[in-house]
């Protein structure tokens, strides 16, 4: 049993949280305690703030620039995975680049909403290349 300095309550020690920081391990506060006061301060200016700041790290970070691009493109995301699926299983194979014949490719999309429609292109001729379409083909740009 430990003493809650919050709630002035005794509870079950696994109702507190850990603290290396604290004598026995544990926070002073429940955690029940814990969650009343951080959601009053997520109402408060500061609260606020420090949430933007929080929102705008995660954002510079790995994971959160892949959420984003989740959030902003999911037809994109779902034209990935249905040539990866494609690719898999066989309904779709690898050609050779449509420019130079280079064994590298990557799948180019003309349009996400016809995925398996992809023009094959190494990484090289995709630089080069300016809005390339199935019907006419890559355009290359001088």
């Amino acid at each position: 049993m430990k003493f809650c300095l919050k709630c002035k309550q005794d509870k079950d020690q696994s109702e507190f949280s850990k603290n290396r920081s604290c004598k026995d391990g544990l926070q002073d506060w429940c955690k029940s305690c814990c969650s009343e006061e951080h959601k009053a301060y997520l109402k408060t200016e500061d609260g606020k703030e420090a949430q933007k700041k929080g929102n705008k790290r995660y954002l510079q970070t790995e994971a959160g620039k892949a959420a984003n691009r989740r959030k902003v493109s999911p037809e994109k995301i779902k034209a990935h995975k249905a040539v990866a699926y494609a690719l898999k299983t066989g309904k779709l194979r690898k050609r050779p680049c449509e420019i130079c014949t280079n064994p590298k490719v990557r799948a180019f999309y003309p349009d996400y909403c016809k995925p398996l429609e992809v023009i094959w292109l190494c990484r090289g001729c995709l630089r080069k290349c300016k809005n390339p379409s199935p019907t006419t083909g890559p355009v290359l740009v001088r």
